[in-house]
């Protein structure tokens, strides 16, 4: 599987996730609709994203490893390592809070979905029984 590089995730989260995410829920429930479906393939593309970034994070823990060349202490080099993958760390980060935001998002289409459907029954129901 071809695994996509730092530039390449974090330019799709801007220019297409990111607004998407921030931009407003529709009323309508077929809008609704389609907004969790396109959650749903965020949240697989956002899945997969994290796991290319923890990849990329792998590779530079190993190659700061490889750096030190074995003359840093145990516990100073873990803090290295981390500092050497500022980038990784930033980027699984931030894909971890937008997949939380699709999945709240996704719960909040849910209950507005609920909400429109009784509406829905209790409008049908007030036509068919008026007082």
């Amino acid at each position: 599987m071809i695994k996509q590089s730092l530039e390449e995730i974090l330019k799709e989260i801007a220019e297409e996730i990111y607004p998407f995410l921030h931009s407003p829920t529709p009323d309508d429930p077929y809008l609704i609709e389609q907004r969790g479906a396109n959650l749903q393939s965020y949240i697989t593309r956002l899945t997969k994203m994290i796991s290319d970034c923890k990849f990329w994070k792998d590779i530079a823990i190993h190659q700061a490893i490889l750096d030190s060349r074995g003359q840093v202490a145990q516990t100073v080099m873990n803090k290295f390592c981390e500092a050497k993958c500022q980038h990784e760390n930033y980027a699984v980060n931030v894909i971890d809070g937008l997949i939380k935001k699709c999945y709240a998002e996704n719960d909040w289409n849910r209950t507005l979905l609920s909400k429109a459907k009784a509406e829905y029954i209790a409008s049908q129901q007030s036509r068919q029984n008026p007082h």
